[in-house]
């Protein structure tokens, strides 16, 4: 069976699509106006990234989006061509997805700003990107290098001499990147990539010790997180929570929290089995918190702390999609994510349902059924559970593998 390229596509374009469906692929009033909204947008996109492709595969890409916007542009009001602008319309946000990744997997550096610099530069170098342009990229690559600078000074004081050397060194080709930007001419823009290369290798350091930091002092619990290591901080230092303390706990923060944890129990992104125990466990917690008051400072400490391990668990479970994707049929995965999140089309599932059937594929046709008939997202979320074991029998097999 040939692969299903499905890309979640945003509400309007699922509505525009269902509109045509049901038109019998007439593009009407409703459609049209989604349409003159949409496209704009799209084309702005495709300017952007033509302008920015600092490598000859970005340019592929862009000119792929080009080619597929153009197609597009043809067939919508074409109802004898709707099944090719709606596989368009996948294929346009694929591809969009895929100019993304593939210039990430480009980045030269764990600094956005300046990444963000030297792929203009190699834009500019290739003639895609006027000259003027490029420094609407170096302004944001500036700051953040400013705020590094800064950072170093603070803590010059605390580091060991080699660290403090290297760290020089990159602050000084920073500086002379920027002097030769402001040349402009070619040879000077090549000397400027090699010495932002250069320095962000090593300043990146610096960010990671910060953001590494910054991770250790805050909370994993969402919401109320900064709240919570007040609390626990108090309880620490002082044995007991102040009663105004305690009184915005269980008038505010609580149900802060609680409003927030409501929204988000069910959409929990891993097996249903593990999800219902961690929804068991947090609901559980959340009726112990809710009367914060009424306990011991011990159980105070324990109940907070708890909290904390909890959310701190829950950031690190669920399903790792770039693993499922290693699956024989890792397209599978793709339909799956753009269903969760509601951007595929009721009649393009109901076509995949049908044409999954008798196939290899049936179990995923009876997810997706099941799916639409309860509209309980757990059926998806039972879908890549099945992908994952699938994979994980895969894996494991002996001889010439699992028949996928």
């Amino acid at each position: 069976m040939e692969k299903v390229q499905i890309y979640p596509l945003p509400p309007q374009l699922v509505q525009l699509l269902e509109e045509k469906h049901k038109s019998g692929g007439k593009l009407g009033l409703e459609g049209a106006r989604i349409w003159t909204e949409l496209m704009p947008s799209l084309l702005r996109t495709h300017y952007s990234f033509r302008a920015l492709a600092s490598h000859p595969q970005l340019e592929e890409i862009a000119i792929d989006i080009a080619e597929t916007l153009d197609r597009m542009q043809k067939t919508i009001e074409v109802p004898e061509k709707s099944q090719e602008f709606t596989a368009d319309c996948f294929r346009v946000y694929a591809l969009m997805d895929e100019y993304v990744k593939t210039r990430a997997q480009l980045d030269v550096t764990r600094l956005p700003a300046v990444n963000g610099l030297i792929h203009a530069i190699h834009a500019h170098l290739r003639g895609r990107l006027h000259l003027k342009l490029i420094d609407m990229y170096a302004q944001p690559a500036r700051k953040k290098i400013d705020e590094l600078v800064q950072l170093y000074r603070n803590a010059q004081d605390t580091l060991e001499e080699p660290t403090k050397q290297a760290l020089l060194k990159g602050i000084d080709s920073m500086a002379e990147a920027f002097q030769q930007l402001k040349k402009a001419d070619p040879e000077s823009l090549k000397s400027c990539l090699v010495n932002l290369k250069n320095g962000a290798t090593i300043l990146e350091h610096l960010a990671a010790w910060k953001e590494d930091f910054e991770k250790s002092e805050a909370s994993p619990v969402p919401v109320v997180g900064s709240y919570v290591r007040g609390m626990l901080s108090e309880l620490r230092q002082n044995g007991t929570l102040a009663p105004e303390t305690l009184h915005n706990w269980v008038e505010d923060e609580f149900w802060n929290l609680q409003e927030h944890w409501a929204k988000s129990r069910h959409d929990l992104f891993m097996p249903r089995p593990q999800k219902d125990r961690v929804v068991e466990r947090l609901d559980s917690l959340m009726v112990n918190l809710r009367d914060l008051d009424q306990m011991s400072p011990r159980v105070q400490e324990q109940l907070l702390n708890n909290l904390e391990s909890q959310y701190e668990s829950l950031s690190k479970m669920g399903f790792q999609v770039d693993e499922l994707r290693k699956h024989p049929a890792g397209w599978l995965v793709d339909l799956f994510l753009a269903t969760l999140s509601a951007g595929v089309p009721r009649y393009k599932l109901d076509e995949i349902i049908q044409e999954f059937q008798g196939t290899d594929y049936q179990i995923y046709s009876d997810f997706l059924h099941k799916y639409l008939q309860e509209q309980d997202r757990d059926y998806l979320l039972d879908a890549l559970a099945h992908i994952e074991s699938e994979l994980d029998a895969f894996a494991t097999a002996s001889g010439d593998g699992v028949q996928l």
